[in-house]
């Protein structure tokens, strides 16, 4: 897989977004507007339930208005939310041989309807999880456990096949509500169809769901049965918009405080109009995803077909002409993480090579170009959303990929039938 990093870039016009404890007693005072936040998202949620979706801009709202056993600082530190401490081997929560983890819960811990969040929620949401009439987007890594069970109501006692290092950063990463969703698994035996999927109105986050409106924008309203620090915040707006373009003109218009996945091209327009940009590494990079199923042209199936394609892309100038030299070609997954390895370096831009690849490997060129074996053209399509720097992306692997003889069909849909499409 070819990859370029680009990280999340997200944007801030007025900073409000932070929680903190409650303020001290003072004296009365005169009474303040509720604070809103607008956020401008160009795609609007596949689906709220976090069993339902791995969409990115699903997945950041779920601590607005669901919870987590543990939350991360700054620094990726993970700090106690749902569970009175993190789970150790010092305090008994972590067995030795690592297959058994052990959460102690807070006894104050409320759904937003003021149902206490107890172990039986942990355990259903794991039967939810591995349940096959239950479509959910992933069943990791609730199918690497033997069980969840109980105790006692402030008890839950996970069990793992085998050591899972990951434990830390997935597990019950969006707490199912039992008294909501279990009768709905009852009557129709699953919970595809909840309505509490695209209208989770009761959650467990600082924030609950006000209204969604497909097609225009969500709020979400300040969780007044929250056990934790209220936030500061009085209610958050997120406006679905069709494009980058749209986003941008919104944010420079003073129309949203926040604005997410920006390109490093739309950059300098926004500091321009005075609008701050912050870096923050999501783990994500973008990339050329190689099709090997059956329905794919059989010529990506060689590897000096893929090895040609990966020295025929000039990454190093798509960073520079196309992202402002802001980022840098990755050369792995884990780029950008502390876990990856530094020895590790990319695919150069030779595609002197890229054609030795192919000649020797039987590719030869045809009457138009485009090279061909066994009567199979190297001839491939490449989809991508109909974000602008992705278009422009594709038009220089186009033309590039061109000059070895391979062409290239372009085609972009729109990241909502894409992703779906996808899932």
């Amino acid at each position: 897989m070819l990859r370029k990093f680009v990280p999340i870039l997200i944007v801030l016009v007025l900073l409000l977004s932070s929680c903190g404890s409650p303020a001290p007693a003072a004296a009365p005072q005169a009474t303040t507007a509720p604070k809103t936040a607008t956020f401008i998202f160009t795609q609007e949620f596949d689906n709220l339930n976090p069993a339902y979706t791995n969409m990115w801009f699903s997945a950041i709202t779920q601590q607005i208005w669901n919870c987590w056993p543990w939350s991360f600082d700054d620094k990726n530190i993970a700090f106690p939310v749902l569970v009175k401490e993190m789970p150790s081997a010092a305090n008994g929560g972590l067995s030795a041989d690592g297959k058994l983890i052990t959460l102690k819960l807070r006894d104050d811990i409320v759904w937003s309807d003021g149902t206490p969040i107890t172990a039986d929620d942990f355990i259903f949401t794991y039967k939810m999880y591995i349940n096959a009439k239950n479509t959910v987007a992933s069943q990791n890594p609730y199918d690497k456990m033997v069980s969840v069970e109980a105790p006692d109501k402030q008890t839950v006692v996970v069990t793992f096949k085998e050591p899972y290092a990951a434990w830390l950063g997935s597990l019950f990463k969006g707490l199912l509500p039992q008294h909501i969703l279990q009768p709905v698994f009852d009557s129709k035996g699953t919970i595809n169809d909840a309505e509490w999927n695209r209208n989770p109105t009761v959650g467990c986050g600082p924030y609950v769901l006000e209204k969604w409106e497909s097609g225009s924008y969500a709020s979400f309203i300040t969780n007044q049965k929250y056990w934790g620090a209220k936030p500061k915040i009085d209610k958050i707006f997120i406006r679905f918009v069709p494009d980058d373009a749209s986003q941008i003109a919104a944010l420079k218009a003073g129309e949203g405080d926040l604005g997410t996945f920006i390109s490093n091209s739309d950059i300098p327009a926004l500091e321009t109009a005075g609008i701050q940009v912050l870096k923050a590494y999501s783990g994500y990079n973008e990339g050329v995803y190689f099709n090997l199923g059956d329905k794919a042209n059989p010529a990506i199936k060689d590897l000096n077909v893929r090895l040609a394609i990966a020295y025929a892309i000039d990454r190093e100038a798509i960073v520079k002409d196309l992202l402002l030299g802001k980022t840098a070609v990755a050369a792995t997954d884990w780029d950008n993480t502390p876990y990856v390895d530094p020895g590790i370096k990319p695919y150069p831009y030779d595609p002197e090579k890229a054609k030795s690849l192919l000649d020797a490997a039987g590719w030869k060129p045809g009457a138009d170009g485009t090279r061909e074996k066994d009567g199979v053209k190297l001839d491939f399509k490449y989809g991508t959303t109909t974000r602008e720097i992705r278009k422009d992306t594709q038009a220089v692997v186009q033309n590039q990929l061109a000059k070895v003889g391979i062409k290239v069909e372009l085609l972009t849909t729109d990241s909502d039938t894409f992703f779906a499409g996808y899932d």
